[in-house]
Formats: structure tokens, C-alpha cells, sequence
């Protein structure tokens, strides 16, 4: 595959901005996607604007364009195009903002409002799109649809499977959706925004009605049923959706529609779900193995559980029944990033080039000790808790004035919550049961992880603020007889070679430790200026600094302890530290040097630092 010349690339795009007034701009890239298309957001003078760099050949612009110059004629908040070069692939955009669903769902934002105004956004499109305004528009017929859940032999099979895809085994895969795909027409065409989710969603103050609703990634629209759009929101592999909600959505799309037949309607949606999850499940294991990009992996598991729930609707019977016969249940994992997938690839039709990425990121996966990206497969040795607490009830003082409406925990890190990659990180490892001691803005954060099903998280709420220990201590009855893991919900780290809690699990000696820290260097703990915590001694055993030292390492904010280590402890608000003293005094606290990178995010600036830090990359799957 031919790839533009950064060269040239950077002189078209100089040539591009300084015609259009924006040469002298600041610049910051702002996304990428899983195309070749990437954004920098410009500032220019108080101005912004957004640079859209889409590359031909693989990209084209002009049904942006198309598409964009489409909802401004009906009203609807598309980016505004300040300029253009069809023939490089640019574009000048109007800046419609920050504020995407994900990055407010994420703040803890109305989720039935956002979702709401999303659906009368479609149902207004719905209404009054002409068919004179179609024309153009490419149609997703059934011959595209069979294309692309052709994907799924293409790239998913030959990922996961020893044995190659024959005719006869193709030919019964293409038959079973040719069965099925027609039943999408039971519904009529309508304009299809195509990638209608919560990244490519904004809300913009200031703009009444469905107009509040801001459109990003509009490109690759065509005509299609009008179920397509409501399966792009309300299945949307990055983020769960409770059934509830979904089932509000769709029935508010058809009380404005009363002409529509509603079972018709949801045979229509079953079979373009499960023909868009199954090519999506195609996609990712095409960017993994052709791009290089393990990422989207972590989102194959929610996707797998997508297509069994469409699966399971009657029009969709002959391609279940080849699913269950072919591709059973249990069998429905990310590909494994290990020697059998290189072994796999080896016998692909891939460059030499992409085979080397592919290599890369097994390597990679492999020095960090990870499979797939969803879960790390456990020595049956190390005995990892079942049990954890995270904690989550201080206010982020520091932090204001961001914490007095988002509680600190919920504050996004490279676009995702800290919290939410603090229990990804559990989950991954094996832990099921999480509690979760709230106070300040409790109910966002209980609403906000109740919606999670990859893990049983209780709460344990705090009517005034017990500190560490008696925050703990509060939730032992929740957290088993056994040793648990204790993470600050509002930390970030990258793992070394080895996953973090993983080397706690495995350095643990229950005859000797009541407490286990995982301890970071003091020096080059990013965003932390002070004197550090504790010393280690050759055994693993740790002592305080004394007045006037500077210690080695600081508390990372992440710690294995056992029950018997609040023995005797006080009821009510007590710091940790009191019950870490008297096990320094017993010899049975500990520490253990973490080998990653860990990050004190105390301030907007320190924040800022964090942020531009993971922005640069690495090989951390969870960010």
C-alpha cells in the first residue's frame, strides 16, 4: 500500500494553511482514527480551526464535502468548510469544540439527555430528508453488506484459526447471510450517517434543538435503512449501553413514526447489527494485522457479545446456526498476541512490512507480559486476589475548579476517566469483585460505574469522610477473607515489563507481609516534588524517611493488604498510615519497586504534563 511522502505531505499542508491566513498558527493534533485521516486543531490570534489531513490515494475528501454542504442546507451543525483542496486531501474546518459525547459521558453528563438528543436529531433527519437530496449518495446494498462481513474470513478466521477458509466453508458462511441480509429492507432507505456514535457527537451550547447536536466523521454516508443509524449509536462497541436505555431510544425513535411497523422495524435492526458488529470484528483484526494497531482489541470482547445478541433474533437463524456450528461461543476471543498468531500471519498474503508490524506488537505484548489486550494469561502459580477496593471519596482540592463538578476519579486521562482505567487494569488481571468508597459527588460515580458488567463493583458509601484506613476498614466485609488489592482510583501508571498488581500478586508471601506497596523512584516520579516516603531494604522491607531525609521512593498509590492488618483498629476516619506504622514496627510491611512509569496528578498543570506524556505514545495497552 503506497504511503504519501511526509515531505511532501508537510509542503502541501504549509502551502494549504499560509493561503488560507492560518501559515503562522499554532498546531496540535487533535485525532486520528482508523483510517489514514488525522486532525490538528490550529490557534490563530483567539481563533481556532481544524485541519482535516485525509491523503490521497486512500482518502477522499469530496464526499465530506458533499455531505457537509448537505446538513447546513437542512440546518443541522456540521463543521462549517472554511477552505479546501480536494485534489491534496484538505480541509479547513470550523472548530465546533471539546465537547463529544464520550468526554461528557465521561464528566458524568445526562446520558438519556445526550442519547435523546440524538435520536430526535435522527428523527428530524428522518422526516424531512427528500429523495431528490439522495442522489448521489452511494447505496448500501447487500452486495456491499456481503463484502463486508467477508472480513471476518478474511482477516478474523485466518487470526484465530489453524485451519484456512474453503470454498465449502465460505460458500456456507456467504449463503447463510445471503438469507438473511434482504430482511434489513423490511424498513425504508434514508440518508445514513453511517459512523453515528459517541466520538463523532458533540453538544454545543448556544444552538436550539437538534442543532445542539454537533456532527463529526459524516464522510462515508450512504443511503441504507433507517434502523443503520440507531444500531451505530445504541451498539456501540466502545462503551456499554444499558438495556433500559437502548430499549427508551428505540421506542422514542417510534412513537414518531407510528406508520412504522415495530416488528419489522426490529427485524430490520437485528440483521444490521449483526452485519455491522461482524464486519467490525473484520476491521480490528485488519488494523492489527495490515496497520500494526493492537488498540482496538480491547473493544473485540463487547463486539463479540453484539453479534450473539443480534444472533439470537429469528430472521437471523440460518447465520447463527453456521456461528454455532463454525465459530461457537467459547471460541469467540480477540486474536492472541502470541507466536501461534506470528505463525498465523506467516502464512497470510501481508508485506513484509506489515508482517514486521505484526511482530512488533507481539514483541511488545509479550515484554509486558499481555496477550490479547483483555487479559493477561496468569501462571497458575501466582495466586492473584479476587477481591479489590478502589478508592474514590476525597475531593481533588487541588485539582479545582475542575472537582467541584466532576468528582476527581472521573477525570479524564487520554480521553477515558482515571477510574475506569484503574478498574480495566483489575479486570484484566482476573479480579471480579471491586468495592468503590465514594462521598464527594457519590452519586456520579456510582451512576457512572453501575453501568459496568465486566466486573461486580459495590459501593461503599461515606456519609463524612473516613480517610484510608477507615475508609478500608468500613468496606472489609466486602472484601473476603483473603489478601485484596487497594488502588487510588485517581492515579495513573504505565506498567513495566510485567503488569504492576500481576508483581504484587506474585512478590506476595502471606506468612510474612500483612501489607504489600508497590514503591516508586522518588526521582523520577513525573509531577511529584517531594522528599519521597520510604526506604527498602534488601529483604523488601520498608522504614519512614526521618526528618530532614530524602527518601528513594514515594507511595505509588497501589498496594496489596491483608485483613489481619486492621486487627484492633479504630471504627470511624483514620489514616492507613497509622496501621502501616505498627506494621513497620512488626516487620511485616513491605515494598516493592515499580518498574513502569507512575504519575502524580495533583494540579491542572500536573494534568497537563500527564497527558502530554502519553500523548507521545507507548507500549501500554491501556493507554
Amino acid at each position: 500500500m503506497a504511503e504519501p511522502s511526509a515531505p511532501d505531505r508537510g509542503a502541501h499542508i504549509a502551502r494549504f494553511l499560509a493561503a488560507h491566513g492560518w501559515g503562522t498558527a499554532a498546531r496540535r493534533r487533535l485525532a486520528g482514527d482508523a483510517s489514514f485521516r488525522h486532525y490538528d486543531r490550529l490557534e490563530r490570534d483567539g481563533q481556532r480551526a481544524v485541519l482535516m489531513d485525509a491523503p490521497p490515494p486512500q482518502e477522499d475528501v469530496r464526499p465530506y464535502v458533499a455531505v457537509a454542504q448537505l446538513l447546513h442546507n437542512m440546518g443541522y451543525s456540521a463543521p462549517r468548510i472554511l477552505a479546501a483542496d480536494a485534489a491534496h486531501g484538505l480541509l479547513l474546518l470550523e472548530d465546533l469544540g471539546d465537547d463529544t459525547y464520550t468526554r461528557l459521558l465521561a464528566r458524568g453528563h445526562d446520558e438519556r439527555q445526550l442519547y435523546g438528543l440524538a435520536i430526535d436529531l435522527l428523527i428530524d433527519l428522518h422526516r424531512r430528508i427528500a429523495s431528490a437530496r439522495l442522489s448521489g449518495l452511494p447505496t448500501f446494498d447487500d452486495a456491499r453488506a456481503l463484502r463486508e462481513v467477508s472480513l471476518l474470513l478474511d482477516w478474523y478466521w485466518p487470526a484465530t484459526r489453524d485451519r484456512p477458509v474453503t470454498a465449502e466453508l465460505r460458500d456456507s458462511y456467504l449463503a447463510a447471510w445471503r438469507s438473511a441480509l434482504p430482511k434489513r429492507h423490511a424498513m425504508p432507505d434514508t440518508l445514513v450517517l453511517f459512523d453515528f456514535h459517541v466520538d463523532n457527537l458533540l453538544l454545543l451550547s448556544g444552538r436550539a434543538g437538534v442543532a445542539g447536536c454537533g456532527l463529526l466523521d459524516f464522510q462515508d454516508a450512504v443511503i441504507a435503512p433507517r434502523p443503520f443509524d440507531l444500531v451505530s449509536l445504541l451498539q456501540d462497541v466502545r462503551r456499554d449501553i444499558a438495556g433500559a436505555l437502548a430499549a427508551e431510544m428505540r421506542a422514542r425513535y417510534l412513537q414518531s413514526f407510528p406508520a412504522l411497523d415495530a416488528a419489522a422495524f426490529d427485524t430490520s435492526y437485528a440483521v444490521i447489527g449483526a452485519q455491522r458488529n461482524t464486519r467490525i470484528l473484520g476491521t480490528f483484526t485488519r488494523l492489527l494485522l495490515r496497520d500494526g494497531k493492537p488498540g482496538y482489541l480491547q473493544f473485540m470482547p463487547r463486539t463479540w457479545r453484539l453479534v450473539t445478541a443480534d444472533l439470537a433474533h429469528g430472521a437471523m437463524a440460518p447465520v447463527r446456526e453456521w456461528f454455532d456450528r463454525h465459530l461457537p461461543a467459547a471460541t469467540r476471543q480477540p486474536p492472541s498476541l502470541d507466536a501461534a498468531l506470528l505463525d498465523r500471519v506467516a502464512k497470510m498474503a501481508l508485506s513484509e512490512a506489515q508482517k514486521a508490524r505484526a511482530a512488533a506488537v507481539v514483541e511488545t505484548a509479550r515484554a509486558n507480559g499481555k496477550d490479547s489486550g483483555v487479559a493477561v494469561p496468569l501462571d497458575p502459580a501466582v495466586e492473584i486476589p479476587t477481591h479489590a477496593m478502589v478508592l474514590a471519596a476525597g475531593f481533588g482540592t487541588r485539582l479545582r475548579p475542575l472537582t467541584d463538578t466532576v468528582p476527581k476519579p472521573m477525570v479524564p486521562v487520554a480521553g477515558k476517566p482515571m477510574i475506569d482505567t484503574v478498574i480495566d487494569r483489575l479486570v484484566a488481571i482476573g479480579v471480579r469483585d471491586i468495592v468503590v468508597n465514594t462521598h464527594h459527588l457519590a452519586e456520579v460515580v456510582e451512576t457512572h460505574l453501575g453501568r459496568r458488567r465486566d466486573a461486580r463493583i459495590e459501593f461503599s458509601r461515606e456519609a463524612t469522610i473516613l480517610e484510608t484506613g477507615g475508609g478500608i476498614k468500613l468496606a472489609l466485609p466486602k472484601l473476603g477473607p483473603g489478601p485484596f488489592f487497594v488502588v487510588n482510583g485517581k492515579i495513573v501508571w504505565l506498567n513495566g515489563k510485567v503488569d504492576a498488581l500481576r508483581r504484587l500478586a506474585e512478590a506476595w508471601t502471606d506468612a510474612t507481609m500483612d501489607g504489600l506497596l508497590l514503591l516508586h523512584p522518588t526521582v523520577i516520579a513525573v509531577g511529584y516534588s517531594g522528599p519521597g516516603d520510604f526506604f527498602i531494604d534488601p529483604l523488601g522491607k520498608i522504614r519512614r524517611r526521618r526528618e530532614f531525609e530524602v527518601a528513594p521512593f514515594v507511595y505509588a498509590g497501589i498496594q496489596m493488604l491483608h485483613p489481619r492488618l486492621f486487627a484492633g483498629a479504630p471504627d470511624g476516619a483514620f489514616s492507613l498510615n497509622h496501621l502501616y506504622d505498627r506494621a513497620i514496627d512488626a516487620g511485616r510491611l513491605y515494598g516493592l519497586r515499580h518498574d513502569g512509569e507512575w504519575f502524580h496528578v495533583s494540579t491542572p498543570r500536573q494534568l497537563a504534563e500527564v497527558e502530554a506524556r502519553i500523548a507521545r505514545g507507548g507500549s501500554d495497552q491501556f493507554y
